[in-house]
């Protein structure tokens, strides 16, 4: 045996195949983070129109948009499958429950809000839609924070890795 070709383990690359519902709800993140950044970006649009002053609403709305930007990026890795999304995501889950639940108490401040930017809108209606958006987000990470316990083994997350160290390639 030539010395120059050392001693080598036979590379077996198996690709693991993405659950389902990983990628059902990796989309539906994504997608909730990128209404998430157009409702901050035309709230700040329509904010700049009435005046051009710093103000409570413009910094909510900028947060708003910091926090679509770290939602995309989260369910971006959830998508490929990388481990520490598996926590960033039950975290972002657990904070939106809480959010909303939060939110739920602001509504008609809400609806007033939005009647005062556009007038059209009758404060009833929003309120309504506002509060219904609001439960059934909260439905869906519900369900969200159930599947993510059903798939952990998937992601690596309290499981064992019986690999040796030289198979062990970490993703970023």
């Amino acid at each position: 045996m030539s010395m120059s070709r050392g001693y080598r383990l036979p590379v077996k690359v198996v690709k693991q195949q993405r659950p389902f519902g990983v990628g059902v709800f990796a989309g539906l993140g994504m997608i909730g983070g990128l209404i998430l950044g157009v409702a901050a970006v035309i709230g700040i649009w329509s904010l700049m129109r009435i005046s051009v002053a710093p103000s409570r609403e413009l910094a909510v709305l900028g947060l708003m948009l910091v926090v679509a930007l770290v939602v995309l990026r989260i369910n971006w890795g959830f998508w490929e499958m990388i481990k520490w999304t598996w926590w960033a995501n039950l975290l972002l889950t657990l904070l939106s429950i809480a959010a909303m639940a939060f939110a739920l108490r602001y509504v008609p401040m809400a609806a007033e809000f939005i009647n005062r930017l556009h007038p059209e809108f009758a404060v009833p209606a929003v309120s309504t839609v506002l509060r219904g958006a609001l439960i059934g987000g909260m439905v869906l990470d519900l369900v969200v924070l159930v599947y993510l316990f059903s798939v952990r083994a998937v992601y690596g997350v309290g499981v064992k890795d019986e690999r040796p160290l030289w198979e062990k390639i970490p993703k970023y």
